[in-house]
């Protein structure tokens, strides 16, 4: 029953995201605002697998967000790429360091780890500060207007909307696929015991040195979109 619930829930989602629009078609700014529901839906479907799912807390996920900003920014405006592929690109960026920092993180528990993770937005500030030429500094980089493309004529904010939408769609079934998997029980095992979880034979560090990549690649895919957006 519990994967037909799943199911269901995932239409009727999708369901209500095509039919929303219908509802403003006069009122283009709301249609932009559910634009960034769908992009910080993504976030939280990567901070849900660390914290709901694996029970690590994390106060650093805005950074990995920002590094996938970033990155899309960079690679459009520094080296012509189209914004819809620096999503991805951007997405395994922002996981190969959340995968970094989760191997020493994953020493740290609780109201430690806590703290471990708030030095993460810290630090990528003053990396923001410190390379100038290459972040634009406190100023940061402008991105070309937003614009529909791929040969689909729309208005901008309809664009986004059903990119940042589309996107939020398959990474909602791609979470709903991990949790429900065989790592999902793994990292279900650590949050609810660490010790039971070893002596199943399952590597705890592994786990949430995993968790941590695979959450900071849903903030940086979720980053990407944002700076496309704005």
């Amino acid at each position: 029953m519990r994967p037909r619930a799943g199911y269901l829930g995932f239409a009727a989602l999708a369901l209500a995201v095509v039919l929303l629009p219908a509802l403003f078609t006069h009122a283009t700014f709301r249609t932009f605002q559910f634009a960034f529901v769908g992009i910080y839906l993504i976030a939280l479907l990567g901070l849900n697998i660390l914290t709901g799912f694996t029970g690590q807390i994390s106060l650093g996920h805005g950074a990995f967000m920002g590094i996938g900003a970033y990155v899309t920014t960079i690679l459009v405006v520094d080296h012509g790429w189209n914004d819809l592929l620096t999503i991805p690109v951007a997405g395994v960026i922002a996981g190969a360091v959340g995968l970094a920092f989760g191997l020493p993180a994953t020493r740290f528990a609780g109201p430690y780890l806590a703290l471990a993770t708030f030095a993460i937005p810290l630090s990528f500030i003053g990396l923001l500060k410190r390379f100038p030429h290459f972040t634009g500094g406190t100023i940061g980089k402008q991105l070309p207007s937003l614009h529909s493309e791929l040969g689909i004529h729309m208005r901008a904010n309809l664009w986004i909307y059903c990119v940042s939408w589309i996107v939020a769609l398959a990474m909602f079934a791609h979470s709903w696929l991990i949790v429900h998997g065989r790592f999902g029980r793994a990292l279900r095992s650590v949050r609810d015991s660490e010790i039971a979880s070893t002596a199943s034979g399952v590597s705890t560090a592994g786990v949430k040195s995993l968790s941590f990549g695979i959450s900071a690649f849903y903030c940086g895919v979720a980053g990407g979109l944002f700076a496309i957006a704005v």
